[in-house]
């Protein structure tokens, strides 16, 4: 029977997140897609089996991530904010150029560039990771999950307030409220959502040099301010998908939407 392991954290100011072969005017991703999600748990994954920060693979060379993924040790990814307080902001940064340039003077050596964030507004909303991992591994993930402390780049530090681990369970529902990023392939927007393009949860997003397949996911929005990302969105629930259930706290339970192939 498959886990659900539910991590919260704080954000100490929030995260950056680049979308795949960008170069100069870099946007983030609104919020940690499933791909980031595995990777910061594989960095201590990584650290508790001393793997080295890539692997080779028949002829291929990969992050260390991908282990997770072909051991079939983590079979879903998502994140989520409980509010909607996560905004992007571009910061202008002094880059060197010389080493791409032709012109050697000195007026050529540096350039001002466009480097997009996102700040997490509200320290009471915390980040939430979702991964689903299979029982004979829950325990080890769950232990590993306390030691996460960043997400996207190194500068995005994270502390871990809570890690819960729960039972998959499959609820019977068409339409659901869920903080939870999700494939647009499985779900389909109601209300408070938009589509991106991001790297799909496969073994082929962490092959060192090649571009990750695309996949389309939903992510939650504020519905009255459009980039203000984070809090709930309502989404239909595709046949090809299932509905679990699980407490966020206390007082209240959440809804995430899979694959139907997580759980088979």
């Amino acid at each position: 029977m498959p886990k659900v392991i539910l991590v919260k954290a704080r954000t100490l100011w929030g995260f950056s997140i680049k979308y795949p072969t960008q170069t100069a005017m870099q946007d983030s991703i609104p919020l940690p897609p499933p791909t980031t999600v595995l990777g910061a748990l594989a960095t201590q994954y990584a650290r508790y089996n001393k793997l080295p920060e890539t692997l080779k693979i028949g002829t291929k060379l990969y992050s260390s991530a991908v282990k997770l993924l072909l051991d079939k040790i983590i079979k879903y990814c998502t994140s989520g904010l409980k509010y909607s307080s996560a905004i992007k902001y571009s910061d202008i940064s002094r880059s060197i150029m010389l080493i791409y340039q032709r012109y050697k003077e000195p007026k050529f050596h540096f350039a001002a560039q466009s480097t997009s964030k996102v700040y997490t507004l509200m320290p009471e909303s915390p980040l939430l990771l979702i991964c689903v991992t299979e029982d004979p591994y829950a325990e080890l993930i769950y232990k590993l999950a306390w030691g996460i402390s960043s997400v996207g780049s190194k500068e995005g530090l994270v502390s871990v307030t809570d890690v819960a681990l729960h039972d998959l369970k499959v609820v019977s529902k068409k339409v659901v409220d869920t903080y939870f990023i999700t494939p647009s392939n499985i779900a389909e927007c109601v209300k408070n959502c938009i589509e991106v393009e991001l790297c799909g949860l496969a073994p082929e997003s962490y092959l060192a040099d090649a571009v990750c397949k695309s996949t389309r996911f939903l992510i939650p929005v504020r519905g009255d301010i459009k980039n203000l990302f984070g809090g709930s969105m309502r989404v239909n629930v595709a046949d090809n998908a299932v509905v679990t259930e699980i407490p966020l706290d206390d007082k209240e339970y959440t809804y995430i939407v899979l694959p139907k192939e997580v759980i088979s």
